[in-house]
């Protein structure tokens, strides 16, 4: 499996019928600045590639906005960078996959059948599957991001400040992984032996749209499905890359400008990320091609967070997470 992935989202795609018409067609996009939100998502505020009165822009940018001109022959596209019916799980051999037998939908690949059975040998994990697999696009030239962030972050933190309520950053994105359809898996502290996975397709509701995944069942873990059924575009982020933009709170509460902008390379994540990271064993990471609505229990909202994090802490522990990071003296 290629390393520097990126950070994991619970959240692939954002269904605000809010956002812009040409957001909910592709998802992210390089150049989108936003927040990591609460519960795994991506909540997109403006992007920074285009003109104010793009259509991703409009009403959106913050005062004294400054386009960055980038060079698109220097993006880089490797679209079957995941086969289908792959799947990226948290700990190499610790998840087994199977296929179901049954008949086959219509539209779904033959690497996913009648559907994917999983089971794992380990008490906590977490699984993404992609049953059509995905793409993955990079902007080669992340220092004119970096340069350009370090000059325009103090003015971004000021328009946004009142937005920065969860874990205080903002995230410029330089890369991607996206998939059509897509499933995503947590387990934690439970019985090996009852962990039990059944991914299987949905027949679409018109002929000729294209299939639906979900769980029909999901022992001992909390699961969660999507898919672009809408436009059938590739526009569910499941890794995210590129630049956190982060407060150094000054000891002067009453201090609200930021006198001094730093950058600092992290090749992984750690205490300083969004999401708190519960105690757990060491994880790596294995993608396999191999051929061989939630249940969420009474304390939901605990109990689902405790899924999200765990989701993104074991993928974001290997050392295959990109970031940089531009510290905001304030």
């Amino acid at each position: 499996m290629t390393q520097k992935r990126g950070y994991p989202l619970w959240r692939p795609k954002d269904h605000d019928p809010r956002l812009p018409d040409i957001y909910k067609q592709d998802g992210i996009h390089i150049g989108d600045v936003g927040i990591l939100d609460e519960f795994g998502g991506f909540d997109y505020l403006f992007n920074v590639c285009h003109p104010a009165d793009h259509p991703l822009n409009e009403g959106r940018v913050p005062e004294n906005f400054k386009l960055l001109e980038i060079d698109y022959t220097d993006t880089k596209e490797f679209p079957q960078e995941f086969k289908a019916g792959c799947y990226v799980e948290s700990k190499p051999s610790r998840i087994t996959k199977t296929m179901i037998s049954g008949q086959l939908t219509q539209g779904v690949p033959e690497e996913v059948g009648a559907g994917l059975s999983f089971s794992s040998s380990a008490s906590n994990g977490a699984l993404l599957i992609l049953p059509e697999g995905g793409k993955r696009i990079d902007h080669r030239k992340r220092s004119k991001f970096e340069h350009y962030a370090v000059e325009c972050a103090q003015s971004w933190f000021t328009h946004f400040n009142d937005l920065l309520t969860y874990n205080g950053a903002l995230y410029l994105v330089t890369g991607f992984d996206k998939a059509r359809a897509w499933g995503v898996a947590s387990f934690v502290d439970v019985d090996p032996r009852s962990v039990s996975l059944e991914f299987v397709p949905q027949t679409p509701r018109i002929i000729g749209d294209p299939p639906r995944y979900w769980f029909r069942s999901h022992n001992s873990a909390s699961a969660s499905s999507d898919a672009d059924d809408v436009f059938g575009n590739q526009s569910g982020c499941v890794f995210l890359r590129g630049i956190k933009i982060a407060v150094r709170q000054s000891h002067n509460p009453f201090t609200k400008i930021c006198s001094s902008v730093t950058v600092k390379y992290v090749p992984e994540l750690n205490s300083e990320e969004p999401f708190p990271k519960p105690a757990a064993p060491n994880f790596s990471m294995q993608q396999s091609t191999s051929q061989h609505p939630y249940h969420v229990p009474l304390n939901e909202c605990e109990f689902l967070a405790n899924h999200v994090c765990f989701y993104s802490m074991v993928f974001a522990s290997f050392r295959f997470c990109l970031y940089r990071y531009i510290i905001l003296q304030m």
